[in-house]
């Protein structure tokens, strides 16, 4: 055993030197490239940057940014963030640079997983040769579906490195037992959390597989075989703390939003006619997939390889070991194909168990079921491995290593998807000025747009991916930006945001009315002052002219008539600051300044507090100030106290209703420009009576609210949804109607108002599309409780409506481009409510 040692670095230098070979053409690129297709690559170069800047440079931690959603900020906890690879790119990117170091550690990534499945085959003591293990780490280090991944340049997906690390742990700690192996475990769950927390979760159901094989056979003492995983696991917990403390306030306050709807896991689900067809990446055969109709486009399709199969076959017949390898792999397989059985991309609703694991917190996360392909490799290339061994002791062939050479490289075939996609990261001349600039400022990019893993707000182009990788240049923060999971908020904040929700809808394509453009350019000075914004970069390729044309009205931008194929860059004066701001909170300017922890729109005059805490935004000339705020309190007991940062300014004890609370600001607390403020409150009381009803387009927003006392009540389908509310205000029916996709639908909301008694409340609002397939029967009875609106070729346009079946409307609002809301009573969306505020006034002291 000890003189095989020496061999291991020669077989990691080997793996590296094929990870060179399956990344082609990259090594001709390696300087200013990166594998992808421009969709997420970018997103991931630039978040070995953000570690190193966030911890070097600002001194904060990488989950608190607010380089993007400039000023809300997000919290990148929810992110696929990879901050072990950040870390581990740190030096790299002082010696080489971030583009040479993004692919050091995507290689770094391929050969380490061949590494340790050669290691997990070779540790199980079940190969008596190289063979069979180098085999195993040549399928899993180098599939396709791992080489897809590279291509998408999700290089999170293809950090799968530290998982038969941890599994040849986990055997060890099976076999043996001590303690020691649970701690190794734990590291490399640890490891492979921080590099990809998707796969940490695969690790964790694989560990529930052994110990239930390990049980049910027998393989060990149950008593100490539970109590080192316990050991591993708390182990883990500590070790993921960090994470889970940046996770938990936001799902507090939040509520759960790791998953919307099913996350189109039913579109990213692994086809089982997939697993006999070579990837699209193949150079020779990748065409034969794309004339089947199940999705294949996003590392959906698995496909192990004719020459896996076999030698897994060989194994199962040969060797017991492959049974439990085998086992996992189709258990794996099973949750690959999602939460029904699709075939040739025919759902065929026969449910499997996928279905379960979206019903369990922190497993659901993962959307995507055709990533537990990642496993299923893993199980084969053991099982291949033990086969290989088979295959050589039983045909006993004078030349093992052709027969073995033969067999890696009839696997190499199967696999192969060169030429990769490649980006071109050279960063554009235009930046540099930015770059060099010494004045403080932030930059609006255009297109701009807001992305997560379900929906993109604004333009859908791979150039917002690139706008945020180019801030590793120009290190300013930005409006836009690209998260994985975000409250409603994140994105809500910008879409309702003046001259914002102007964007996006040129962006979209929609017609302005000419007293948008007008109050536009009243509000261009705030705007820019607010958002501190020192240039204006345009992607003109990538701009609608009316866009283009909107821009040069609204900020005075001189557009050149022959639009280059590069950014044009503008840098904008900043307006000076006023001695005196005042804000009126039920104004639409007012919403800039309102962060979390108040209601989504004004009650009239003032806007509710709902929480404990409530984030306030002001622009403000360096000095001192006096603020008053006019507050009222809806019981005794209440106290506000201002804060700045972690400071306390002054306190309020508030009576119940209105009144005024003066606060002094000292200069120390204030710098130029924009700053953060918070409004904190000792208690909570239950929200007052009120209908609430909010309705957003695909466009701006794409959801549906029906709040009943703060509690939301919809049913949160495509097209109408209803709420039906009795005289005593009680929820007595929700329904919800697609109208968009089916004309049955339509009639079937035709029928249901009609069923609805006389004197009930009926809340209204539309989620996504409401109009392509609504009938004219549909519409009269919509108008029949009062309403005014016919959606009917109004495509993804928002729609609200409250009213009195038999007594007519109470409130009715609709907008082609922005969410709308209508309310009774006070306009709450949450149970609970701390004060409302209508007015703030901001004065400067002048300095003695």
């Amino acid at each position: 055993m000890r003189r095989a040692w020496p061999k291991l670095p020669l077989i990691l230098a080997c793996y590296t030197i094929l990870a060179f070979i399956f990344l082609w053409p990259l090594p001709l690129h390696f300087l200013t490239h990166v594998p992808g297709d421009g969709g997420d690559d970018p997103a991931l170069t630039w978040n070995l940057w953000w570690v190193k800047h966030s911890l070097l440079d600002l001194h904060t931690s990488p989950f608190h940014c607010q380089h993007m959603f400039y000023p809300i900020g997000v919290n990148l906890a929810f992110y696929t963030l990879t901050v072990l690879n950040g870390l581990l790119s740190i030096p790299l990117q002082f010696t080489f640079g971030l583009i040479p170091a993004t692919n050091l550690i995507l290689i770094s990534s391929f050969a380490l997983s061949a590494f340790g499945a050669y290691l997990l085959a070779k540790g199980l003591r079940a190969s008596r040769s190289e063979m069979g293990p180098f085999l195993a780490g040549l399928i899993y280090g180098f599939s396709s579906c791992k080489l897809f991944y590279a291509a998408l340049g999700q290089f999170n997906i293809a950090s799968s490195q530290w998982m038969p690390f941890f599994a040849l742990a986990l055997f060890r700690m099976g076999k043996r037992g001590g303690f020691r192996w649970a701690l190794v475990g734990a590291l490399f769950l640890l490891f492979q959390a921080w590099a990809e927390m998707t796969f940490a979760s695969f690790l964790l159901i694989f560990l529930a597989f052994y110990l239930i094989w390990a049980l049910a056979f027998r393989l060990r003492e149950p008593g100490p075989l539970l109590f080192q995983t316990a050991l591993m696991l708390l182990l883990f917990l500590a070790g993921i703390s960090p994470l889970l403390a940046a996770m938990v306030p936001d799902l507090l306050a939040e509520g759960d939003f790791f998953l919307k709807g099913t996350g189109f896991a039913e579109v990213f689900s692994a086809d089982p006619i997939g697993l006999f067809l070579p990837a699209r990446l193949h150079p020779i055969l990748g065409r034969i997939v794309d004339r089947f109709p199940f999705p294949h486009d996003k590392g959906q399709h698995f496909y192990p390889g004719f020459a896996v199969l076999a030698l897994s076959l060989i194994g199962l017949l040969r060797k017991r070991e492959a049974r439990f390898w085998l086992t996992g792999a189709f258990v794996f397989l099973l949750l690959s194909f999602g939460p029904t059985l699709h075939l040739n991309g025919k759902d065929t609703g026969i449910p499997l168990p996928f279905a379960l694991i979206q019903e369990i917190p922190f497993f659901k996360g993962n959307r995507y079921p055709g990533r537990y392909n990642v496993m299923v490799t893993l199980c084969l290339a053991v099982a291949a491995s033990l086969g290989a061994e088979a295959f050589l002791e039983k045909a006993r062939v004078k030349w093992p290593k052709a027969i073995v050479a033969f067999w890696a490289a009839l696997i190499a075939f199967e696999h192969l998807s060169i030429p990769l996609p490649l980006s071109d990261m050279r960063i554009p001349e235009a930046y540099k000025a930015i770059a060099s600039d010494p004045e403080p400022g932030t930059v609006l990019e255009i297109p701009l747009a807001w992305r997560n893993s379900f929906r993109i707000t604004g333009t859908m182009h791979p150039i917002i991916m690139f706008e945020q990788y180019y801030q590793t240049f120009h290190q300013r923060p930005i409006l836009g930006g690209n998260t994985s999971r975000n409250p409603e908020f994140k994105f809500q904040y910008f879409t309702e945001a003046p001259i914002i929700n102007t964007i996006i809808a040129l962006e979209n394509g929609h017609t302005l009315w000419p007293e948008v453009i007008e109050e536009d350019k009243k509000l261009a000075p705030y705007f820019l002052q607010f958002f501190g914004i020192r240039y204006i970069i345009l992607h003109p390729r990538q701009v609608p002219p009316s866009l283009l044309s909107y821009l040069a009205e609204v900020f005075g931008l001189e557009i050149p008539p022959e639009l280059p194929d590069g950014p044009l860059v503008f840098k904008v004066e900043i307006p000076p600051f006023a001695d005196h701001l005042s804000l009126a909170m039920g104004g639409r300017i007012a919403h800039l300044s309102r962060g979390e922890g108040w209601a989504p729109v004004p009650t009239g005059e003032y806007i509710w507090v709902q929480r404990r805490k409530a984030r306030l935004f002001l622009p403000l000339k360096a000095g001192a100030y006096r603020v008053k705020i006019r507050v009222f309190s809806p019981e005794a007991g209440q106290t506000m106290t201002l804060e700045v940062g972690n400071r306390s300014l002054a306190s309020c004890a508030l009576k119940p209703g209105w009144q005024e609370c003066e606060a002094f600001i000292p200069p120390e607390a204030i710098k130029e420009g924009l700053n953060e403020f918070a409004l904190r409150f000792s208690g909570l009381f239950p929200s007052p009576e009120g209908i609430l009803v909010g309705s957003a387009g695909m466009d701006v927003g794409d959801f549906v609210h029906i709040y009943l006392k703060g509690r939301d009540t919809a049913p949160g389908g495509r097209g109408y949804n209803l709420a039906v509310i009795s005289p005593a205000g009680e929820i007595m029916e929700v329904a919800s109607f697609d109208t968009f996709a089916s004309e049955e639908e339509s009639e079937n909301l035709a029928r249901y108002l009609a069923s609805i008694p006389e004197g009930h409340i009926v809340a209204v609002g539309v989620k996504d599309e409401a109009s392509l397939k609504l009938s004219g029967k549909a519409v009269e009875a919509i108008q029949s409780i009062g309403a005014k609106v016919d959606l009917r070729g109004c495509f993804r346009c928002s729609h609200a409506f409250l009213g009195v079946k038999g007594e007519g409307a109470i409130g009715e609002a609709y907008h082609p481009f922005r969410p709308v809301w209508v309310y009774v009573g006070e306009a709450v969306s949450e149970p609970t409510v701390a004060a409302a505020i209508s007015h703030i006034e901001v004065y400067r002291i002048p300095s003695r």
